[in-house]
């Protein structure tokens, strides 16, 4: 399972998006697929582990954000990812 470089600069992402729109946790959450315990987690940076592609979706559907703006919050340098689709990480080894 990767790991974020910026757990806490995505949960502020998060929360100041989910905000911005107006939109109740509980609702995130559901869109999300996540539990509302985890997506507390998530806003408060708890979680260091990168969420499954099918979360950040849902998470990137839910707020209007671009996966790309979400990686980019987590640490991930996507101007200059490998060219195999796996990324690469600013700040930190994997």
């Amino acid at each position: 399972m990767a790991h974020m470089s910026h757990p806490d600069r995505f949960g502020e992402a998060i929360r100041h998006r989910r905000r911005e729109l107006g939109i109740p946790r509980r609702h995130v959450a559901a869109a999300a697929h996540l539990s509302l315990e985890r997506l507390n987690q998530l806003e408060r940076g708890e979680l260091v582990f990168v969420p499954a592609p099918d979360r950040l979706f849902g998470l990137s559907q839910v707020l209007n954000l671009s996966q790309g703006t979400l990686l980019l919050a987590m640490g991930y340098d996507i101007e200059n990812a490998a060219g195999d689709g796996t990324g690469t990480e600013s700040g930190g080894a994997s």
